[in-house]
């Protein structure tokens, strides 16, 4: 999903989010919000507010991160369209987050029924799954098939 400029007008649902993915938009409904921490930044000398909420759709449930004046804008139990939003992954864990141009608007209408069974900010369960195949005619360099090939060296061998 990741590398393609049009797709901020293309709203995913949280089940097809992986790693990697940025510039995408998503309709949520806040289940819970976290604790609120309060983080110092050394470099600047400022502080930000960070707050972990989860969110779910009617095919899974994710974290999303938000920050300072975005925590306040939202609500336990409403809708809302996050635009412009990427998959960081920490821990082997992805998490939504909202882009520095990104917005979260409310939306009318509501999501009637949430997946909880599928939590997508569990470890690994982001991540795609390689597929391997495996050749039956493999031969060694001397052509003979390897399943006749001798591995390991006996000790009458030496």
């Amino acid at each position: 999903m990741s590398g393609d400029g049009n797709k901020q007008k293309e709203v995913i649902k949280l089940a097809d989010v992986g790693r990697g993915d940025a510039g995408f938009s998503a309709h949520f409904e806040v289940l819970e919000k976290g604790t609120v921490r309060i983080i110092e930044s050394k470099k600047w000398n400022t502080r930000y507010r960070l707050a972990e909420i989860l969110v779910g759709d009617e095919t899974a449930i994710m974290n999303i991160i938000l920050w300072n004046t975005d925590i306040d804008t939202i609500e336990v139990g409403k809708s809302y369209l996050i635009q412009d939003a990427y998959v960081s992954v920490k821990d082997e864990c992805i998490k939504l987050c909202k882009s520095k141009k990104g917005k979260i608007r409310p939306l009318s209408t509501r999501i009637e029924k949430i997946n909880q069974q599928l939590n997508m900010s569990l470890p690994f369960v982001g991540a795609r799954v390689r597929q391997t195949t495996r050749k039956d005619d493999v031969r060694t360099l001397d052509g003979i098939p390897a399943s006749n090939f001798k591995k390991y060296c006996g000790p009458k061998d030496f």
